[in-house]
């Protein structure tokens, strides 16, 4: 079982990215050229997750900022990068906290149970296993205060979600397609929402609190929770939530906007696109797809433009705010961007 996250990260990893297509998208339309705001970064990227990535020289690249750590990269993995915490941890079960403010300060929990996610908050670490049981810690003294089992998985998509803290709730996003939502005072089990069953790859891979508005996602349904609970099947390459709207792209080479209600108000087709990435801005929508393209869309999808990227069709991809990053390069959407 300790080894086990890697081995199911690694394969969702070429389910996800690595596998040859068996149809190629075409631009039905000119490219315009070369994507203008490509740059190299300092390293190269070693490992990653939907919450930062390892470079090869120990940094650890979060957002569109270089933190200098010196991350041991053969044996850690990140987790998490909070406002104060950095979170990794190693196939062994050790949970290791760093702290931002002061890089030196770490805190070691020795759990000895593969880790999948983890999220400081409050004087609390909440901790969801690879075998999908969760737990929460004191942070003071790394004593146990809660703990439920859940069901292991057979295998995960890489896209993991960290657990969640919402006033006196903690939510944790499951490996079997579910949200279950813990009371952090009294320590149990308030609520647990389905967002989809499917026996393989159906973790939760996105997870939003905007407002009064819940957003989660599976690999293959997306949920949406206000004043009642909808639910809608797409096959989820990545989701993102911006403004009011929800925006899809599919394994399939669709995109879709879709209100807080899952009603769908726009779709436009890239047949046969592998979508690397969205970014979603006030005006446009960016994509990075596998076959070496970046496409910019217009937020009403009425016309898009297309790019050519430079890219290594078999490199480790991490999404930041407002640039893809792929290996040693980062597609900047912003020109003004210096990563540094």
């Amino acid at each position: 079982m300790k080894r086990i996250i890697y081995i199911v990260l690694a394969a969702s990893m070429l389910f996800l990215g690595g596998c040859s297509d068996k149809e190629v998208f075409k631009p039905t339309q000119s490219v315009v050229g070369d994507w203008p705001y490509q740059h190299d970064l300092n390293s190269s990227i070693v490992s990653s997750s939907s919450s930062g990535a390892i470079l090869q020289n120990g940094q650890i690249l979060y957002q569109n900022k270089i933190i200098n750590t010196d991350v041991d990269y053969h044996n850690q993995r990140l987790l998490h990068v909070q406002k104060q915490w950095i979170i990794l941890s190693t196939v062994n079960g050790e949970l290791t906290l760093i702290k931002r403010s002061d890089l030196s300060e770490k805190i070691v929990f020795r759990l000895k149970k593969t880790i999948a996610a983890a999220t400081v908050h409050n004087g609390l670490v909440a901790v969801l296993f690879a075998s999908d049981n969760i737990a929460l810690y004191l942070l003071k003294d790394k004593q146990i205060v809660f703990q439920s089992p859940g069901n292991t998985p057979v295998a995960v998509d890489q896209r993991v979600v960290n657990p969640y803290f919402l006033n006196n709730l903690v939510i944790f996003p499951t490996l079997d397609g579910s949200l279950t939502i813990v009371n952090s005072a009294t320590k149990r089990i308030v609520k647990s929402i389905i967002v989809s069953s499917k026996q393989y790859f159906n973790n939760v891979i996105d997870f939003e609190v905007a407002g009064n508005n819940l957003i989660s996602a599976s690999g293959y349904n997306v949920l949406s929770v206000e004043q009642g609970t909808k639910r809608a099947s797409f096959d989820v390459r990545d989701i993102k939530y911006f403004k009011g709207t929800i925006y899809v792209a599919t394994k399939s080479g669709d995109i879709y906007a879709l209100t807080k209600s899952l009603q769908i108000k726009s779709k436009i087709s890239f047949q046969f696109a592998h979508f690397l990435g969205m970014i979603v801005t006030k005006k446009r929508v960016y994509l990075l797809l596998r076959q070496g393209y970046l496409i910019s869309l217009n937020k009403d999808f009425k016309s898009y433009k297309i790019y050519d990227a430079d890219i290594d069709k078999d490199g480790l991809v991490y999404v930041g705010r407002n640039a893809f990053y792929v290996n040693g390069q980062y597609f900047a959407i912003d020109k003004h961007l210096n990563v540094q």
